[in-house]
């Protein structure tokens, strides 16, 4: 991949993740299709504007607020709304953090940026050009931006799921110790932090971000974001991630397709597309999982690990005419939607 694509992608998704695998008893799965139809019906009939959503979560005791995300998505187009919520809540609010690492003169790069030396601007757009307004954005509100995650994180092995769990587990560790490094130093006051959502949850033979930040004294709220309908804003070959959201439409495989065969959906009744972004206050107690793992067949996270959940529905043309087009599918194979 050339440094060009190499740039766009790390904004676009932060990060490509490799699920960890958690065994979840789901018993029966009708059961548990009903519990989730039931779930998202409530949180929708209880559904608050995003607005409100950051405000429950941005609290001044709070040192990171961790935004859960499924890579491949269209959460670019929210943060500036993020990041403006948070920083008229939390003036002190003054570090973006992205989990990706960077070569020691991209670095070089960022930090002259970030403190405004002459010429930096020129170097990141060649560095960065399609990111370059949103990382203008964000120093113009006075925050600072730090890649953080393991720098040697492309050289792990993961050919096994032992070899994953020590890839996440090892860049979870580094990521919790070079944030606290940032909070004990005072570079960093109150952070924003997109990260991919299963660093987050609780899973089997790992420790997750949260668990390292209990032990550093490192106070954080969670969002768990999920865009609505289309999933995937690229089409590269690079990343074969479902363009159907996994986490609101469980499927049994991976697909490319807007149109899935119908025995690849877990659940016979899937929710419409959601043409308004809105946002609910979670139940800490909820035990309906977020996304089910084709590679794994397992369920991921629950959304009780989460305070809130924000529902984007991206605006772009073509977005809309792509979920235009999943839900029209929904309908002409006579399965319901809610």
């Amino acid at each position: 991949m050339n440094n060009s694509k190499k740039c766009i992608t790390i904004l676009l998704i932060f990060l490509t993740v490799v699920w960890p695998k958690l065994s979840f008893s789901i018993g029966n799965v009708e059961t548990l299709c009903l519990e989730k139809k039931n779930f998202l019906l409530e949180s929708k009939k209880k559904g608050i504007p995003i607005e409100k959503v950051i405000t429950s979560v941005a609290t001044p005791a709070i040192d990171v607020i961790l935004i859960g995300v499924e890579h491949n998505n269209f959460e670019m187009e929210l943060y500036p709304q993020i990041v403006n919520q948070i920083k008229f809540q939390s003036p002190d609010f003054n570090c973006f953090f992205i989990e990706e690492s960077l070569g020691k003169e991209a670095k070089q790069i960022i930090s002259n940026f970030n403190n405004r030396i002459s010429g930096s601007d020129e170097s990141l757009k060649l560095l960065f050009n399609s990111a370059y307004p949103f990382f203008q954005f964000l120093r113009n509100l006075g925050i600072k931006i730090h890649f953080i995650d393991y720098p040697q994180k492309d050289s792990l092995p993961l050919s096994t799921p032992e070899e994953i769990n020590h890839w996440l587990n090892t860049r979870d560790q580094y990521m919790a110790n070079h944030i606290s490094y940032l909070k004990q130093s005072n570079q960093c006051k109150k952070a924003l932090f997109p990260v991919g959502l299963s660093h987050v949850v609780k899973a089997k033979d790992r420790v997750d971000l949260k668990s390292h930040f209990l032990e550093l004294g490192i106070k954080s709220s969670e969002i768990l974001l999920l865009i609505s309908g289309r999933n995937s804003s690229t089409s590269s070959p690079d990343y074969e991630s479902s363009l159907i959201n996994p986490s609101l439409i469980w499927l049994t495989s991976s697909t490319r397709s807007l149109t899935p065969s119908p025995s690849s959906l877990i659940c016979k009744e899937n929710p419409s597309v959601s043409i308004e972004s809105y946002g609910f206050i979670n139940n800490k107690d909820s035990k309906i999982p977020i996304s089910y793992s084709a590679d794994t067949k397992e369920f991921i996270g629950t959304f009780g690990e989460f305070q809130a959940t924000i529902l984007y529905s991206c605006q772009s043309e073509k977005c809309k005419h792509d979920n235009f087009t999943i839900e029209s599918w929904f309908k002409n194979k006579n399965l319901p939607v809610y």
